[in-house]
């Protein structure tokens, strides 16, 4: 059963749904906007199956920090939909803002991140990870530094007034890279733990 403090989530889904269509009528961010709706209840039904699979071996699994990561998450995704229709067509005009938020979120997500329960479908997507609660532990710790480190360097490029005008390489810079190197440092550095035992044997 899910927990009653959770049902939230499907308001939000609600939400953005209701944004979703405020675009596509006013014409403003149309893809945006649709890409968001989605993208929220992937990330509903992706907590949905975490607390029906596992809060019935420990209830008090997703009662603090796990609560507080997905809060933040959705938070975010529905404040992003805001800007856009706030900003309208002219969001490029706002890019410094939307880069600010972002950093922020980074910053608060990689000190989340480090304290998410063990087989979280929330948490990275590695292979071995979901096997060793260990090196679950140390992963999402080396994904936390990640987050924040990104999130220092973003804030510090809005200060030298750093722009990407080209839409693919500002969602590989800010959005890809983040993600691709939390993902392939801590499988480097499993590798790179296992390779002496390894050659010991």
């Amino acid at each position: 059963m899910i927990p009653r403090k959770y049902y939230w989530l499907f308001a939000m889904v609600g939400a953005q749904g209701l944004l979703m269509v405020v675009s596509l009528v006013r014409e403003i961010q149309e893809s945006a906007g649709i890409f968001l709706f989605f993208f929220g209840i992937l990330l509903t039904a992706m907590v949905v199956i975490d607390l029906l699979k596992r809060r019935r071996k420990d209830p008090r699994w997703f009662d603090s920090q796990y609560y507080h990561y997905v809060v933040l998450i959705f938070a975010y995704i529905l404040l992003i939909h805001l800007l856009l229709l706030l900003t309208g067509n002219r969001a490029w005009d706002w890019h410094h803002l939307y880069v600010a938020v972002y950093s922020i979120f980074l910053i608060l997500l990689g000190n989340l991140t480090p304290r998410l329960p063990f087989g979280s479908l929330m948490g990275l997507w590695i292979p071995g990870l979901f096997r060793s609660e260990e090196r679950w532990c140390r992963a999402h710790r080396i994904a936390g530094f990640i987050y924040v480190a990104f999130g220092l360097l973003f804030l510090s490029l809005i200060l030298l007034d750093f722009r990407i005008r080209n839409q693919v390489r500002l969602i590989f810079f800010y959005i890809l890279l983040p993600l691709v190197v939390s993902n392939i440092l801590p499988l480097l550095w499993e590798k790179m733990k296992q390779s002496p035992s390894a050659g010991g044997r």
